[in-house]
């Protein structure tokens, strides 16, 4: 799926950057910068793999969180509050000889959320018919990017909005039964 560009993964170290006090863009109206290559990807992974002691992980990051609302998921930037934290958390330099952060491993990691990896609606809840078709097959292949064994996932629990929380919601519990099928 990202060798067909269906899905496209945002790079941690460009999130790490984002102004807190709005929500990111859709996928659509990212900059181009934004992206985490395949390339990118691959050379991340060959920089592992060459290392004496290589992790058995990908550096990729999928998200599982609640949807604020159906126009965005988070208007406000609560969420993208909370990644941004835990990726500066496991990116920082560990605090004690036996803890591994991020970047004893890769240099950058590729972030899987949904609002930033797929197709999204327009303001109008509109999308091309391209993207539709794009999304459709992006999404027969989600469970993927949260069963995968080497594929690490957030899990974004918090109750940010009154009334929807994480274990009510009918995405996070496919998300998280994928995550726990295979870690």
């Amino acid at each position: 799926t990202l060798e067909r560009e269906l899905i496209m993964l945002t790079s941690a170290t460009w999130l790490s950057k984002q102004p807190t006090n709005t929500g990111l863009p859709r996928r659509q109206e990212l900059p181009a910068e934004s992206c985490m290559s395949l390339g990118s990807l691959q050379a991340n992974i060959e920089e592992n793999e060459a290392k004496e002691a290589p992790v058995d992980a990908l550096p990729i990051v999928s998200l599982s969180y609640c949807w604020i609302t159906a126009a965005h998921p988070d208007p406000h930037g609560e969420q993208l509050q909370l990644v941004i934290q835990t990726l500066q958390e496991q990116f920082r330099p560990p605090d004690h000889y036996y803890t591994m952060a991020y970047q004893d491993v890769f240099s950058d990691v590729g972030i899987f959320w949904d609002w930033l990896s797929m197709h999204q609606k327009d303001k109008h809840g509109k999308r091309t018919l391209q993207e539709q078709r794009d999304f459709k097959a992006a999404l027969d292949s989600m469970g993927v990017w949260y069963a995968h064994g080497k594929i690490m996932v957030y899990y974004l629990t918090k109750s940010i909005s009154p009334g929807i929380n994480y274990s009510d919601r009918g995405w996070t519990f496919f998300e998280r039964s994928c995550a726990e099928l295979m870690k």
